[in-house]
């Protein structure tokens, strides 16, 4: 692969590729172009192939492409991916659970090098066709919270790799469950401190909830003084009256890590809230952003 000065071709040269698709993989291609520190083009392994970023119409229509090393994921970073908890990756579901797209390399390539005898789908159903793009477009729209934000939730950053160094623990297992983290600064994001609403987003049908629970006394007993560890474990053997109460427990006590560590010049406030994907409304996802682990990690290894 090489790289000219010839500049992109016309549109009347360009040939339609009618069979290209957001998400094709192509093998074919083991190495992408990249500029590195000393301003000359360094080449990035891509041994599992790359796959197209750009969306369809101008995979289709236009003379080049975007694309993007595809990686074999395993560990925590997999179970990051398969929830949609970092923007790095997007998902191939049809090449297996556990192949991504990983964003954080896009090179432009001419399509000439794309053959239709090597492209392989890796999406199929119009839920996965959307969940990719999702993901695409997520990577470059995606919040930028303030700094001061991102370094007094770090202490998520704690959970994240204690999962890492013990992936059946209690507590790494719990958030595991956890779609998203969803944040809201009711004062707004201009300056601190910042009075903030934390919600706990898990998926549908997580939860058995209902406005009739009632507060159990020995449950609300045992609460006390109970650290994440020991909450969780209750939690993966708990009764269905029991999960809620306990779940709004651990995530209390996960932001209330973030408040013992962080500044109440930051953070003057802060709710924690719980709840499941089909009942968070339109309304509080708008007025919310998603917060990404990935700013609060450093870079992962992924072949």
């Amino acid at each position: 692969m090489s790289v000219d000065g010839s500049g992109p071709k016309s549109p009347e040269a360009v040939d339609l590729t009618s069979w290209l698709r957001q998400g094709d993989v192509f093998a074919t291609i083991t190495v992408l172009p990249t500029v590195g520190g000393d301003g000359e083009v360094a080449p990035v392994a891509t041994p599992h192939g790359v796959a197209v970023i750009s969306q369809t119409c101008d995979a289709i229509r236009a003379a080049t492409v975007q694309v993007a090393p595809v990686v074999h994921l395993a560990g925590p970073d997999l179970s990051d991916a398969a929830w949609g908890r970092s923007p790095r990756w997007a998902p191939l579901p049809v090449l297996g659970g556990h192949v991504f797209i990983r964003l954080d390399t896009v090179a432009t390539i001419d399509k000439s090098l794309l053959r239709e005898a090597d492209r392989a789908a890796g999406v199929a159903s119009v839920k996965a066709v959307r969940s990719l793009a999702q993901a695409i477009g997520r990577r470059y729209s995606r919040f930028a919270f303030p700094d001061d934000v991102n370094d007094w939730f770090r202490p998520l950053k704690d959970l994240v790799q204690d999962k890492a160094r013990r992936p059946h623990s209690a507590a790494g297992a719990a958030f595991d469950r956890v779609r998203q983290i969803r944040i809201r600064s009711d004062n707004g994001w201009e300056r601190a401190p910042y009075h903030l609403g934390v919600t706990f987003l898990l998926d549908v049908g997580e939860l058995p909830f209902s406005d009739d629970l009632e507060l159990d006394p020995e449950l609300e007993q045992w609460l006390v003084g109970k650290d994440a560890d020991a909450i969780a474990t209750r939690l993966a053997t708990a009764e269905p009256a029991e999960q809620e109460r306990l779940w709004r427990a651990l995530s209390e006590v996960w932001v209330e890590r973030c408040a013992r560590r962080g500044s109440s010049e930051v953070v003057a406030s802060y709710s924690v809230d719980l709840a499941t994907a089909d009942e968070y409304s339109v309304s509080s996802y708008w007025d919310s952003e998603a917060l990404d682990l990935d700013h609060l990690s450093g870079p992962t290894a992924a072949g």
